[in-house]
This record gives structure tokens, C-alpha cells and sequence, in this order.
């Protein structure tokens, strides 16, 4: 089957957006809604003597990039497997990182070309999404967009020239010669925090995912590793008030269901889900920092 790497229908505009519009109240309603607005930090832990360790405020949506660049059946799958976990999701193009990320808590790069998704953004949306996760968001990067969150990337034995998103000292490499492009394979999920349902490996999708050199900060870990390769498969950090996680592989694809939004992969043989996992990790994404 083809891939698709179509950016939306309207370059840099939402290919797909639900929102929910509360009904304007009024008279004791908007009264009684006034009231409980003075009382929501007591309900969701927030101090208003702004003694709070992340500054962030608590965005609760998520934006997936289905921009110029982006392999649009990764991005559908990413926000079908956050949706099924009760997250709100946006697609968005390459504009909204370059005008606006103040309504979203997690911004999530999925496969693609990394070249043409770092170029797309420009300086503005770089500086943008960076400023997102070092205020206490988070980034998640798959495949393609694995690539980006570093000082520099070398793709297919080119060395990238332009600037990334610099969350980490250090550099992304790939693809992965030892590995077939498009094609299962074996990872250790060893990390328990995301590997909830306590699996010894995971059978997943590898498409064209980097390994990661990471020189700073002292407090990125390995969250997976390739059986037949040497090589980490997954990696989370922090950033400023943030975090970030970057894997090499593609848990959003569903190789035997049609509920990933589209039918990719369905040749491919892989009997089990690998949502849980990718749940998981975005649920740290979007965990504060103590």
C-alpha cells in the first residue's frame, strides 16, 4: 500500500477540530458559575500564591501536527489512540505553532519527513514549541518527528542544516540500517511506568524512526529497547518545567484494525495493541512536575 505524506486539504489549517462551546448563563446561573470559578484552584490543587513548581496552566488538549511534512496516517492514528483514551485532540498545520500554542498542553510531532516538518515550522513555530514544553507542556515525537526535539539531525546520511528545537543537548541519526523499513518489529517496553500491562515485548511497527545521542540533560532514560538492535527504541527527558518523549517506533498504527482511522499496515501481522503504551507515555506528558 502507498504511503501518504498529504498535509491537509488548507496547508496550516486544522484538518479536524472539536470543541465544546458552553451556553451562555445567566442571572443566578452566571452568579453561581462566577463562584465556582473563585473556587476552582481548591478543586484541581492549583496555589494562587503562585508558589506552583510548573507555571503552566492546566491546558488540557493535545495538538497533533498534520501539517506540510507530516505523514497524515500517523497523525489520524495518534489522535485516534488519544481520543480513545479520553484525551480532546486537535489536527493542526505548521500556522498554529507559528501564531498560537496557548490552548494546548502536549504538542505531538508524528512520522513524516523530519527535513520538510522542521522547515515548515520556522523559526517562529520552533521558538513556539519550545517554549511550550520548557513552560511545563510537553512534546512527543514519533518516527519522523523523533528527530526534531534535538541541537541538530542527520537523515539518511545528511547532516540537517537548519535549527531544531534544541530540548535536548545532542543529535538524532537515522534510519536504522539493521532494521527493514515498514516491517514489525521486537522492543523491550522494560520501563514499568508506561509498560502497564507488564509485557516482556512488544511487537511494533518501525518505519524510518532515529537513535539518539544526548549529551544533556542528565535526566533522560531509556523507555524501550530493540531486541535485534543495540539502539534504545524510546527515550523521555525533561525540559525546563516539561518533558519530552521521543520514540523510534510507531505504536499508533493498528496493523489489524481499521480504529487507527485508516487501513495501513493491514498486510502486516500483529496480533496485540500497542496503545496502551503510547497512552501511557502521554499521560506522563501531560503529569506536572513535583
Amino acid at each position: 500500500m502507498k504511503r501518504s505524506n498529504r498535509a491537509p486539504s488548507m496547508p496550516g489549517c486544522p484538518a479536524r477540530t472539536v470543541r465544546y462551546r458552553p451556553r451562555r448563563a445567566g442571572g443566578a446561573a452566571a452568579l453561581l458559575l462566577a463562584a465556582m470559578f473563585l473556587c476552582l484552584p481548591a478543586w484541581t490543587g492549583c496555589d494562587r500564591s503562585g508558589t506552583d513548581s510548573n507555571p503552566v496552566n492546566l491546558r488540557s488538549r493535545a495538538a497533533v501536527y498534520n501539517g506540510a511534512g507530516a505523514w497524515e496516517v500517523s497523525a489520524i492514528a495518534v489522535a485516534a489512540a488519544l481520543e480513545d483514551a479520553g484525551r480532546e485532540v486537535d489536527l493542526v498545520g505548521e500556522q498554529a505553532a507559528q501564531q498560537s500554542l496557548d490552548d494546548y498542553r502536549v504538542f505531538i510531532v508524528p512520522d513524516g519527513d523530519p527535513e520538510e516538518m522542521a522547515d515548515a515550522f520556522g523559526e517562529t513555530g520552533r521558538s513556539r514549541i519550545a517554549e511550550l514544553v520548557r513552560s511545563g507542556g510537553g512534546y512527543l515525537g514519533i518516527g519522523g518527528g523523533a528527530y526534531l526535539a534535538g541541537d541538530s539531525m542527520t537523515v539518511r546520511r545528511t547532516l540537517y542544516g537548519g535549527k531544531l528545537l534544541s530540548l535536548y543537548e545532542g543529535s538524532a541519526a537515522g534510519p536504522l540500517d539493521e532494521l527493514a523499513p515498514d516491517a514489525m518489529t521486537l522492543i523491550s517496553p522494560d520501563d514499568p511506568r508506561f509498560n502497564t500491562l507488564g509485557l516482556s515485548t512488544l511487537q511494533v511497527l518501525y518505519r524510518d524512526g532515529p537513535r539518539w545521542t544526548i549529551h544533556a540533560p542528565s535526566t533522560a532514560q531509556e523507555i524501550a529497547r530493540f531486541i535485534a538492535v543495540d539502539a534504545p527504541a524510546g527515550v523521555v527527558l525533561e525540559a525546563g518545567f516539561g518533558r519530552v518523549a521521543l520514540l523510534a517506533v510507531q505504536p499508533e498504527i493498528e496493523e489489524n484494525s481499521d480504529r487507527d482511522g485508516g487501513d495501513w499496515g493491514d498486510a502486516l501481522e500483529d496480533g496485540e495493541s500497542d496503545w496502551f503504551w503510547l497512552q501511557a507515555i502521554v499521560d506522563w506528558l501531560y503529569r506536572e512536575r513535583g
